[in-house]
């Protein structure tokens, strides 16, 4: 838990500007010099999203079908993994590939997931959750024009 708020302290700085999905990511791109794409995948309905480290960006896609809010709630979860270094630790496990290699097959072995089935029972997961409802809290209080919290950043694939 401490470090969950250590890292909502810091994303928070002085408070002055309000928390904002664009500035969650904007501070993930920047620590990790690589772009993060948002894209929408077919998937079991038991998993609702997953997030992979590629050589040149960071990927997460949500279940197409969920949900507007769902689908924030699902970024926010995947984006609470790599702000929490859940993520890292995948790329010294194995080398991956590039996102055009990726997206011809699809392959989840590197991938961390959500579903229903492990999203209480790993302690990562958990963290993760936990983070992701701290995080989707204050971007909804931030927000005074109760606007949506995440732009149109989907790429619909085929």
């Amino acid at each position: 838990m401490q470090d969950i708020q250590h890292i909502i302290d810091r994303l928070v700085g002085d408070g002055s500007e309000g928390l904002t999905f664009e500035r969650v990511r904007g501070d993930i791109e920047c620590a990790r010099n690589k772009p993060l794409l948002i894209e929408t995948d077919v998937m079991p309905i038991s998993m609702t999203g997953y997030i992979i480290a590629l050589q040149d960006v960071d990927l997460i896609c949500t279940r197409r079908g969920m949900t507007v809010l769902r689908t924030q709630f699902v970024i926010l979860h995947e984006l609470g993994h790599m702000l929490l270094g859940h993520i890292s630790r995948l790329t010294k496990e194995a080398p991956t590939c590039t996102y055009d290699e990726f997206i011809k097959h699809r392959n989840l072995k590197y991938a961390v997931h959500r579903s229903y089935t492990n999203m209480y029972t790993s302690p990562p997961e958990r963290a993760a959750e936990t983070l992701a409802t701290a995080l989707f809290e204050k971007i909804l209080r931030d927000d005074n024009e109760h606007k949506h919290i995440l732009p149109a950043l989907f790429v619909e694939l085929l």
